[in-house]
């Protein structure tokens, strides 16, 4: 499946995606430091800055369109102006949706959103002729040491593929969870680490506020994959799922 990856960050979603057997085919994402983040891992892949301007003549024909749009209109953090606040990214995104006519879309943002946009984001992609569900997961779900919440919006044209996915989702997240009982997240190494070799941001690394805010914006890929794995299941009968890099 043909990948378009909007608000990209550091590609966090198209990296769980990738891992899940899809093939990303256009970033779009306006800040410099998270573009030069992408070049260097994804450098044959374009790089847009705006989906205010992107258009199906740069992006050509995809089969998903992905995004963690900004959080800042909704998180509880913020002043939640929703809709009025000028960061809101919700309308360029679905006009990029209803542009391409992807076979699916995934959404990421904050559990603030449910409150204050998802209904009409719902509605909006019903309009457009998508049957929709929305997942709202704990990172501790994937084995990360916090219970922040994060809401998944997954849409797709056929609402018999639709079910299909959220069969083999509501399963691969309950035998996730079984993993997990009786176990500390924080046991694994990749939580022991000192702070630089975790994420690569220690006091006298260079540009490590830019590392920071990139980091803190990033979808874990983790997600992606597991919603990746199940949309191709559903959409294609079957997992392929490629032998995982080190």
């Amino acid at each position: 499946m043909r990948v378009l990856d909007l608000f990209s960050g550091i590609g966090g979603f198209s990296l769980g995606l990738e891992r899940a057997g899809m093939r990303t085919v256009a970033f779009c994402e306006i800040d410099p430091f998270c573009r030069q983040v992408l070049r260097k891992h994804w450098p044959n892949v374009p790089i847009f800055e705006d989906v205010r301007t992107l258009t199906n003549e740069q992006t050509g024909s995809v089969d998903l369109v992905c995004g963690g749009f900004p959080c800042q209109p909704f998180s509880i953090a913020g002043h939640r102006k929703g809709h009025e606040d000028s960061r809101n990214m919700v309308q360029p995104m679905l006009d990029i949706v209803r542009e391409l006519e992807p076979a699916w879309f995934v959404g990421e943002n904050v559990e603030g959103f449910i409150d204050l946009g998802l209904d009409a984001l719902c509605a909006a992609l019903g309009n457009l002729g998508y049957s929709t569900r929305v997942i709202s997961l704990p990172a501790c779900s994937v084995g990360l040491p916090t219970m922040e919440r994060h809401v998944w919006i997954v849409a797709t044209t056929s609402s018999e593929r639709l079910e299909r996915f959220w069969e083999i989702t509501v399963q691969a997240i309950e035998d996730g969870t079984k993993k997990l009982q009786g176990s500390d997240p924080r046991g694994s190494d990749r939580w022991d680490l000192p702070e630089a070799r975790l994420c690569g941001v220690g006091e006298r690394v260079s540009r490590r506020v830019d590392r920071l805010r990139a980091l803190g914006n990033a979808v874990d890929p983790a997600v992606p994959e597991l919603l990746g794995l199940a949309m191709l299941e559903a959409h294609n009968g079957l997992i392929s799922r490629p032998a995982m890099k080190d």
